[in-house]
């Protein structure tokens, strides 16, 4: 499985058990560009980035949701926390295979999120909760 789709179908999995994450970056600019221009454009990414815009999280229970997300997609890997969050800092994970090696990661804050939008994901059409083309290019 290519990288990009694998990690489309962890946001799936993630909007699917209702974890309350706005997505940013690479991966819902390139669904906006989709919707906007469909065309091949697609600007590659090793990474998830968000907002948890629910319940003041503990990292466990963000380690969690992502480790489940992850397990319905390929349950060979594994999620770490290598970063926790403060004031300014988000929280980072890293998911790796079974040798330990670091297949891509995810980069989490911990804050509100007002300037999102739906996009529909590519690989299996769910709907994803993003933030707004305008916000991102600003």
């Amino acid at each position: 499985m290519e990288l990009m789709d694998f990690l489309y179908r962890v946001m799936e999995e993630l909007v699917n058990a209702g974890v309350p994450i706005v997505f940013k970056g690479a991966m819902v600019l390139n669904l906006a560009i989709r919707d906007n221009n469909p065309s091949k454009v697609e600007r590659a990414t090793r990474d998830i980035d968000g907002d948890w815009v629910g319940e003041y999280p503990t990292m466990k229970e963000i380690e969690r949701a992502l480790q489940s997300a992850v397990n319905k997609v390929d349950s060979s890997l594994n999620v770490q926390a290598i970063r926790v969050f403060g004031e300014r800092k988000s929280a980072g994970f890293k998911i790796s295979n079974e040798r330990g090696e670091k297949i891509a990661s995810i980069d989490l804050s911990i804050r509100q999120n007002q300037f999102c939008k739906s996009y529909i994901s590519y690989v299996n059409g769910v709907v994803i909760k993003g933030a707004s083309l305008s916000k991102m290019l600003i």
